[in-house]
């Protein structure tokens, strides 16, 4: 079977699943529409009152704008790179503390006054009071939405234009407050880190002249410096080119490289000449050194080396080998050769003296270049610290000579129309739906009690099978239809005698009219009843009979624990609506 054959088919399973579970809970309502209406009505009754009996509560609403100015500009921006907060933390610290005790207790205060009532400790007041308010700020702006929710509908715009005032004055006092204790963080700050820029310039220093590293002024700019001095030192003792970029990282490391470079020009050159050592008279391979040296490229013997193979290309196509112009010029060409080995011998030779002088005066002892980089780092840190510092503090004394403005009113302290709840139609929605709630589960609950067999689908559940037919009193007009369905479609390969076991207080009249058709309608077949399991084992097959709300369902339990119903006997079960 393939996947989305099994898919379709799991599917399949699940919607016939939902289709009987859907069928059952509308069986379960038919059968106990009294209870479930009479519930559902009371749970009307109960809503109802309760809607109508509980008081509308009413809302006021305002808007204002904080002084975003002096605060975010004055707190978020110059504090920023000390205290890492940002303009909108700012703004959402200062929405907390406009919700909290100290700001709202005196209108808690009022609020109180108007309504007498001493039964709970102020605190729990308090806290329950403060859900009412609601304080939030419009995102991505500075416009702060107040509203209000009270019963007492006379004392919402009271309330609101308290808030409004307290919030204004709020703001502007705590702004000059929070600005003053800046500017004093401040002045203590640029005093200590003066002494520290100054104490660390001179520590890098004092250093750098001991070990004949970078000297700086620290008077113009200080990378800048840096990277002059490098370049100077760099092209002085090994004509070494460096980047001036580099002296933007504020680097020690210049006299690193010098020496990295010089170490790893000599193990070229030692290369290079372990290599020519070995070459023998290969004329192609010295040439092809030589060539990456510019003090070598322009050797005459390499001019005359040329002109000797051309005269050697001409005179062999003229005399042999053996010839003595032949063996003159050959011996002439090893000459030559042999010179200008020599020559790029000694060129490489002294680049390699030159290295290793440059190596020697680069190299410093274990530790100075690192020390060196730490003084200079930490140097700058504090330089830099301290202009940071500087710059704004003058900001906030340019900031504190503004005069500060309040909070701003948007819209006035309005009042709504119309009541905000409690929502009457939905208490009376949720109401009516627990009332016929509690109907189903209490009906579920009795017929639990009652044990009795109420659908098909559960009868088949117990049997493992479904039902060989389902006859109903009601519409008894179709049962010989139905008995000759299963007389000669169902069980029209069976032969013999059938045990029929009647399980639970079926009516008489009911098995005497279905045992009367099948009497005159068999003919192969005999059905008998039997009035206890026991008889079963006399005949070759037996029949289970059940009715709807008769049979119980641990008569069928036990049955089945007594008898095996996946046997090939049991030919299955026929179910009775009375």
């Amino acid at each position: 079977m393939s996947d989305v054959e099994k898919i379709s088919e799991n599917f399949s399973d699940k919607s016939e699943e939902f289709r009987i579970d859907i069928y059952e809970i509308i069986n379960l309502i038919k059968r106990n529409k009294k209870l479930i209406f009479l519930s559902g009505i009371l749970g009307i009754v109960c809503s109802s009152y309760l809607a109508i009996s509980t008081k509308r509560s009413w809302e006021g609403q305002f808007q204002i704008v904080l002084n975003e100015k002096s605060v975010n500009q004055t707190a978020a921006t110059i504090l920023g790179g000390f205290a890492n907060l940002n303009a909108t933390n700012e703004l959402d610290t200062k929405v907390e503390i406009l919700k909290s005790p100290s700001v709202l207790f005196d209108i808690f205060k009022f609020v109180e006054d108007q309504k007498v009532d001493g039964s709970k400790e102020q605190k729990g007041r308090f806290n329950k009071w403060k859900k009412n308010l609601n304080v939030k700020l419009t995102k991505g702006t500075t416009i702060l939405n107040i509203s209000y929710i009270d019963k007492k509908k006379e004392i919402i715009i009271p309330v609101l234009e308290r808030l409004s005032e307290k919030y204004k004055t709020y703001s502007l006092d705590k702004n000059i407050v929070k600005m003053n204790n800046s500017i004093d963080f401040f002045d203590r700050q640029i005093e200590l880190f003066k002494k520290k820029s100054l104490n660390s310039l001179k520590m890098a220093q004092e250093f750098g002249q001991k070990h004949d590293l970078l000297i700086f002024d620290g008077k113009s700019n200080f990378n800048d410096s840096l990277s002059k001095t490098n370049l100077e030192f760099g092209n002085q003792i090994g004509n070494i080119v460096l980047s001036p970029s580099s002296g933007d990282r504020l680097s020690s490391n210049y006299i690193e490289v010098i020496r990295v470079s010089a170490a790893n020009k000599i193990r070229k050159i030692d290369e290079q000449l372990k290599l020519i050592n070995n070459l023998g008279n290969d004329q192609y391979q010295l040439l092809y050194l030589g060539s990456n040296i510019p003090s070598f490229k322009d050797n005459q013997n390499i001019t005359r080396l040329k002109t000797l193979d051309k005269l050697l290309v001409e005179s062999r196509k003229v005399f042999k080998e053996s010839d003595d112009k032949i063996l003159k010029l050959v011996n002439e060409k090893k000459v030559i050769l042999g010179l200008l080995k020599k020559e790029l011998i000694g060129i490489l030779k002294g680049e390699r003296n030159i290295s290793q002088a440059t190596y020697e005066a680069a190299s410093r002892p274990k530790g100075v270049i690192i020390k060196y980089q730490q003084l200079l780092k930490e140097s700058a840190r504090d330089d830099s610290t301290l202009n940071i510092l500087e710059t704004q503090k003058r900001q906030l004394e340019l900031q504190k000579e503004k005069d500060f403005e309040t909070a701003e009113l948007i819209t006035e302290p309005t009042l709504l129309s119309d009541p905000v709840g409690p929502n009457r139609k939905k208490i009376l929605f949720f109401g009516t739906f627990i009332g016929l709630l509690i109907g189903g589960l209490l009906s579920k609950y009795i017929e639990f009690k009652k044990g009795f067999l109420l659908t098909n689908s559960e009868a088949n559940k117990l049997f493992d099978r479904p039902s060989l037919d389902y006859f109903e009193e009601s519409n008894n007009q179709n049962w010989n239809e139905k008995i000759d369905f299963l007389l000669y479609i169902t069980l029209s390969k069976v032969k013999g005698e059938i045990a029929l076991n009647v399980i639970g207080d079926i009516p008489d009249y009911t098995i005497e009219k279905f045992l009367e058709i099948l009497n005159k309608k068999q003919n192969t077949l005999k059905l008998i009843r039997v009035n206890n399991l026991s008889e079963n084992a006399k005949y070759p097959y037996f029949i289970f009979l059940t009715a709807l709300n008769i049979t119980k369902i641990n008569e069928i339990k036990v049955i089945k624990n007594r008898l095996n119903f996946k046997e090939n006997k049991f030919l299955g079960h026929i179910i009775f609506s009375v």
